[in-house]
C-alpha cells in the first residue's frame, strides 16, 4: 500500500520500480515499473505484485521498491519487501527395496528429495539386519 502523508489537492503520478537483492526479478518476483496515479484528496493506493512459487529449499530473499513522484527524479522513498521461503525437503529412499548380487562388491542406493535446495543436505542413514547380517554378510 502506498501511504501520502497528506493528500493532495492534485492528482499525484508516480512511478514504483524495483531493485533486486537477494530476490531477482523474474525468477523470485515480477515487478515491471508501475506507474499509478493517486487521485485528490485520497492519501493511499494499493497495488499487486507477482511472487513466484518455484518449490526450491532456500533462503529468505529480499528485494527494494523504490518510489518517484512526476516531479523528481531521485527516489522519493524506499521500502523492502522480504519473500519468506515456505518450501521444505524431505527425503525418502527412491524404491522400497534394492537388490544386488552377492559377487557385484556393493549395492547403489538412490535417495529421493522432494525439492531441490540451494543448500547441501547431510543424511544419516543406518542398518538394521532382517536376514542378513551385519559385519558378515555386508559392511555396514
Amino acid at each position: 500500500v502506498l501511504v501520502l502523508s497528506n493528500p493532495s489537492s492534485t492528482d499525484m503520478n508516480v512511478l514504483i520500480s524495483s531493485n533486486d537483492n537477494t530476490a531477482k526479478n523474474g525468477s523470485d518476483y515480477i515487478v515491471i515499473p508501475l506507474h499509478l496515479t493517486l487521485q485528490a484528496g485520497n492519501s493511499e493506493r494499493s497495488f499487486n505484485i507477482i511472487i513466484v512459487d518455484d518449490n526450491v529449499f532456500e533462503v529468505n530473499e529480499e528485494f527494494d521498491f523504490v518510489l518517484y513522484t512526476d516531479s523528481s527524479s531521485s527516489p522519493n522513498g524506499t521500502t523492502t519487501v522480504a519473500i519468506i521461503d515456505d518450501d521444505r525437503v524431505s527425503v525418502n529412499f527412491s524404491q522400497p527395496m534394492f537388490r544386488t548380487d552377492e559377487d557385484s562388491g556393493a549395492a547403489q542406493i538412490w535417495l529421493m528429495f522432494s525439492n531441490p535446495s540451494s543448500f547441501n543436505i547431510s543424511v544419516q542413514v543406518h542398518t538394521e539386519d532382517i536376514n542378513a547380517t551385519g559385519g558378515v554378510d555386508y559392511d555396514p
